[in-house]
């Protein structure tokens, strides 16, 4: 049996809900709303399960984000309020993340723009969530009260570290244009013409890497520089060597993928790096995997276009993840 979904957003003037069985929102006071005791209004003895769809965003501390309305030891006892009423109707009650980044693309899928609505924006913005859900319903979410990392925590602190030194150095070259006098592009261009031989087509598209026809085995020097230089960076140190973890062993699949970070719940701001594969490498890829020249994001994220659009993204994610792992293993080419 699906679960019974209540999605909710939080606004200046109160939480609006809207339930998997209702046509319209209801609102509560900021008050009543973490008090709980709305809980038992919802059908729990008739459901196995119920999620409560809350944006991430929403459930950080007002101590850490003054936008946000609850504290830590607020939550908390809401997530107790939560077990408790829902063992007592024999129901469980999951409070799940929404990741913020989706409801813009929930407004697009929806009402054919991303932007937040100047008028009864709680409103438009559960009924949003609720259409895009249901179009997509596979989509898979986290818990508030119990959240999963599926990476290490050693990991996660390691690729944190990297990912701040990474973003400085790639911040200095894009501010060069990219130099090939800096240790990275050395080393990039020496690297790219062996590992242009192991690539597929269809990565050296991603990359830009084209065989000279005047003399095959040999590459052509317009490769581009952003994309190599941001996997290059991934992989490895200044001085050429590659990343290692505490063991001495190359950087896992576990840590190149927190460090790339493909997921919706994503630190809000990842730098350089995180801004060539988005907006430069991924972007480029799907417009022409679509065949569609510049295209808008309004335009992608749409009923139309969306399973097409999402199918490219992945595809992009899975080949960037390949190609930061063959860069890694450069050394025992």
């Amino acid at each position: 049996m699906s679960p019974f979904t209540v999605y909710i957003d939080q606004e200046t003037e109160g939480m609006y809900l809207l339930r998997d069985d209702a046509e319209d929102t209801f609102k509560l006071s900021h008050f009543d709303f973490i008090a709980g005791d709305w809980l038992t209004t919802l059908p729990l003895a008739q459901k196995d399960s119920v999620e409560l769809m809350i944006e991430r965003a929403h459930a950080v501390s007002a101590v850490k984000s003054p936008a946000q309305r609850f504290t830590d030891e607020q939550w908390k006892k809401f997530y107790q309020k939560c077990a408790t009423v829902g063992r007592s109707y024999g129901c469980e009650i999951r409070p799940m993340a929404w990741p913020e980044r989706t409801t813009p693309n929930a407004r697009r899928f929806t009402y054919g723009s991303s932007e937040k609505a100047t008028k009864n924006s709680g409103t438009h913005d559960v009924k949003a969530m609720r259409v895009f859900h249901r179009a997509r319903p596979h989509l898979r979410f986290m818990r508030l009260d119990a959240p999963r990392h599926r990476t290490h925590p050693a990991i996660r602190e390691a690729a944190v570290k990297h990912r701040e030194q990474m973003n400085f150095e790639l911040l200095r070259l894009k501010n060069r244009k990219y130099p090939m006098d800096h240790p990275w592009m050395q080393q990039c261009s020496e690297a790219v013409e062996k590992l242009a031989l192991l690539m597929t087509e269809r990565q050296r598209a991603i990359l830009g890497v084209e065989f000279s026809k005047r003399d095959p085995g040999k590459i052509n020097k317009s490769w581009n520089k952003p994309k190599v230089a941001t996997l290059w960076a991934l992989t490895h140190n200044l001085d050429g060597t590659v990343r290692t973890d505490d063991r001495g062993r190359p950087v896992s699949h576990a840590y190149l993928r927190h460090v790339v970070d493909h997921s919706p719940y994503r630190p809000r701001h990842c730098g350089v790096h995180r801004a060539n594969i988005m907006n430069d490498a991924r972007a480029s890829f799907i417009a022409n995997r679509l065949g569609i020249k510049n295209p808008k994001l309004d335009q992608l994220v749409s009923p139309a276009m969306l399973d097409d659009f999402v199918d490219a993204r992945n595809e992009f994610d899975r080949e960037w993840l390949k190609l930061a792992k063959l860069f890694r293993d450069y050394g025992d080419v």
